[in-house]
């Protein structure tokens, strides 16, 4: 993938190439790979031309917009002014585009060799392919739709490669110092504790199978979701991932389509598998061919990511949490640095770096019990309303428990399946566990600095309703894992005391309808179950024929329905049952689809489930 065009001896040429882009230097120079196989030179040097293999040529723009740029040792902020995190010198067709900072183009003009780009000691020259179109319907095989505001495409960017300019040629084995910042810290294989990882046996949905496909399918969700791969993971971490602006900017433009996957759960899916992989004992994993793998690529990647993570939050970025976006980036941080047993990076859980997964996930405060009481019920307050139903609300059995929310301050609901909450909850505990098992017994959770992060994920683990789509179920891979060795590290809190109350809801918002299967709640032996409906709904079509009453258990035992009632402004359904029918434990309600199209399609609703949980104790 990266190649150099030497001139007259090995270890100097006159050009590299690296994923799909060539630097052209004015006359040779000592170059070199690290172990992930990105090029350094040593410097200085000038850059006479920056060229690539995939564009088509006709489409470049002929009124001089700039794309295929490039920056320099790009950093995230100067804390004076915060949409200094949006610039950018890639692509002009994107927000905040600023041309000094696209160093392809020195002096505004276009590199040559009366107009180079000298590149000097500790500095990294990130180049970037662009998606080209002439309109939204006229644009490169395989381009996506340009987006209708005029700022490029989902990502706008194709490809992009790093080339390190060193004052000198490092050791063998160094990695590549990270990417944003000045500063360029470089690290070796020789301090890499192998030691912290485990070697334990494999576990169902863990292959090692070739994999030919092209980036785009990285997105894939079947790659990670059904058989992880070992191939594809050391594929999918084997090329630089533009990271540097967060969120859902970062769609917009930053995220190359044939170096990384574009949104946040793909990313933690597979940091998350790869973590977790690289604890097992390759040598017993069934291979086709029979070849065993080996852990350096996998690892080398890892840490490499761990490495630019780090050099993204030292130079002034951040994730902060934003449904699924930012997830993943400190775990993979913390990992990196305890197997090269570096200080600063293993230090990661007192940085004032903002880290989604410390946004999202905390314990629950008597503030947000009083919090949820005054905005459900004082008709002042402008955001009375906003809970959708009291069984959506934080309540004083609930204090302590470690909870998730969308955003800091905001969007707090204690429904438990809301999209965003799912889609972390596919990845969290995976890397919980990967992190728990680095290293002497609780090492990395004191390090990691917080404990409802890994609270939280044991209370996932707990449930049987982790989903809302299909795309969303918690991976096999790292279900297995978690059935397996969450015992081998420090017991799990009685999590019984943490339950969410959740009802039957409707999600109104002009651009997404669907009804969500939540859980009941938890009653008393005895107690008639009610299940709140959000949104009234024309609910006469229900009766005691038409919902079947089983228990959540593999047989799925029938239980007798005495009655049915519901309200004729039909907000709740109440389920009666006779007396001892209902022993502690969990059931599923499952309304007949036929008497359910009536209720959805008298509020004109999608349908997505029939069935609800609840649990009697």
């Amino acid at each position: 993938m990266c190649t150099a065009m030497a001139a007259f001896a090995a270890t100097k040429a006159s050009s590299v190439t690296c994923h799909h882009i060539t630097w052209i230097f004015d006359k040779e120079h000592e170059i070199g790979q690290f172990v992930t196989g990105d090029w350094w030179v040593v410097s200085p040097v000038n850059i006479i031309s920056i060229t690539n293999d995939l564009n088509d040529k006709s489409f470049l723009p002929e009124d001089g917009t700039a794309v295929n740029g490039s920056m320099i040792n790009p950093k995230v902020s100067d804390h004076t002014n915060h949409r200094t995190v949006l610039r950018q010198g890639y692509d002009e067709r994107v927000f905040e585009y600023d041309p000094a900072l696209n160093a392809a183009l020195p002096n505004g003009k276009p590199l040559s060799a009366d107009n180079p780009l000298a590149l000097q000691p500790d500095q990294s020259l990130i180049s970037t392919v662009s998606w080209l179109w002439r309109t939204p319907d006229d644009r490169e095989e395989g381009a996506p739709k340009p987006l209708t505001d005029g700022q490029g495409a989902r990502p706008t960017l194709r490809a992009a490669a790093v080339l390190t300019s060193l004052a000198k040629a490092p050791p063998e084995g160094t990695f590549r110092p990270a990417y944003a910042g000045d500063e360029k810290r470089l690290f070796n294989v020789s301090q890499l504790r192998l030691d912290r990882l485990r070697n334990l046996d494999p576990v169902e949905n863990i292959v090692n199978k070739p994999y030919h496909g092209a980036y785009p399918e990285a997105d894939n969700l079947a790659h990670y979701l059904g058989d992880v791969s070992i191939p594809h993971l050391a594929y999918a971490t084997s090329t630089l991932w533009l990271d540097h602006v967060p969120t859902w900017f970062g769609m917009h433009c930053y995220h190359p389509t044939l170096n990384m996957p574009n949104y946040g759960r793909s990313k933690c899916l597979i940091l998350s598998a790869a973590m977790l992989a690289l604890h097992l004992d390759w040598n017993k994993i069934e291979s086709t061919p029979p070849d065993k793998p080996e852990k350096t690529q996998l690892l080398n990647n890892i840490v490499q990511l761990g490495i630019d993570f780090a050099g993204i939050a030292d130079a002034g970025g951040f994730w902060h949490g934003d449904g699924g976006h930012g997830a993943g980036r400190k775990p993979t941080i913390l990992f990196a640095g305890l197997l090269l047993d570096d200080p600063h990076m293993m230090n990661v859980g007192k940085w004032k770096t903002e880290f989604h997964d410390d946004d999202q996930i905390f314990y629950v405060t008597e503030a947000d019990i009083a919090r949820d009481a005054e905005r459900l019920t004082n008709p002042e307050n402008p955001h009375t309303g906003e809970i959708r139903h009291p069984g959506a609300i934080y309540t004083r059995a609930m204090l302590g428990m470690p909870e998730w929310r969308g955003k800091k301050n905001e969007g707090i609901e204690a429904a438990w399946v809301l999209n965003y909450r799912v889609i972390n909850n596919s990845y969290y505990p995976s890397f919980a566990l990967a992190l728990a098992l680095t290293g002497d017994e609780g090492h990395a959770r004191k390090l990691y600095n917080h404990d409802a992060f890994f609270d939280y994920t044991d209370r996932v683990m707990t449930r049987d309703d982790n989903f809302n789509y299909a795309s969303n179920n918690p991976p096999h891979f790292g279900t297995n894992m978690w059935r397996a060795y969450r015992g081998l590290v420090q017991p799990a809190p009685d999590t019984a005391r943490w339950y969410t109350p959740d009802i039957l809801a409707v999600i109104d918002a002009p651009d997404f309808k669907m009804w969500y299967t939540r859980n009941a709640g938890i009653y008393e032996a005895g107690q008639p179950v009610r299940i709140a409906i959000t949104q009234p709904a024309d609910l006469s079509a229900l009766n005691a024929e038409n919902v079947r009453i089983t228990s959540a258990a593999a047989d799925k035992t029938p239980v007798p329905l005495e009655r049915l009632e519901t309200d004729p402004e039909g907000t709740y359904i109440e389920l009666v049952f006779p007396p001892g029918a209902l022993k502690p434990g969990r059931y599923h309600a499952t309304i007949d689809p036929a008497a359910y199209h009536t209720i959805l399609d008298s509020r004109k609703r999608k349908l997505y489930s029939n069935r609800l949980i609840f649990t009697v104790k």
